[in-house]
């Protein structure tokens, strides 16, 4: 799957350039998803019992990101600005969490930046899947995902001792600026439109 994968990404750059910044994604989504629910208790005195309901917000938020991102690709006629303006959806959310104080706003920006990730989740599948044939869609996809699974493992060690050695919303302030920085590797994606 990996030798054959990377063959594939090394022909076909927009594919392995979009592995990439998923992955890159993924190591910035780690300190957001893994530490949200003791951000809140800790600063806000959230009790776990209601905690749910944050949750249940995160899946709502996470669920209308995925709706709006047909109208997205509608809106910008191209799969790749669709990804950047996700992205920049993530970005105000995470940074305006990571810089606020009080439990609403915090909350809000923290939905916001959820449903960036809806989005890119949903329009990054669609990039791939009107750009791979369909023999090599499933060996692709596998390898995406693996990839997407090493992020994750290196955004939890980095960001989480970030987390630990500063504070939860900085780690969320780096996890923005790591998307930033990113941002002009998506024109990468540009010509595979």
């Amino acid at each position: 799957v990996i030798q054959h994968s990377v063959q594939f990404g090394v022909k076909e750059k927009q594919i392995f350039w979009l592995i990439a910044l998923s992955s890159v994604l993924f190591i910035s989504f780690q300190a957001p998803n893994m530490y949200w629910n003791i951000f809140f208790q800790e600063e806000f005195k959230i009790k776990p019992n209601q905690l749910g309901w944050i949750f249940a917000g995160i899946s709502l938020s996470i669920l209308i990101g995925n709706e709006l991102s047909q109208h997205l690709i509608k809106k910008t006629k191209q799969d790749w600005l669709a990804l950047l303006v996700s992205n920049f959806v993530i970005i105000v959310g995470l940074i305006l969490a990571s810089r606020l104080i009080s439990f609403w706003p915090i909350l809000v920006f923290f939905l916001i930046h959820e449903m960036g990730r809806g989005s890119f989740t949903t329009i990054s599948k669609a990039y791939l899947q009107h750009r791979l044939p369909q023999a090599q869609r499933a060996t692709i996809d596998s390898f995406k995902s693996m990839m997407n699974k090493g992020g994750a493992f290196i955004g939890l060690l980095v960001i989480g001792k970030i987390a630990n050695d500063v504070n939860i919303q900085f780690a969320w302030l780096i996890s923005g600026a790591i998307i930033i920085l990113s941002l002009p590797f998506y024109l990468k994606l540009k010509n595979g439109d």
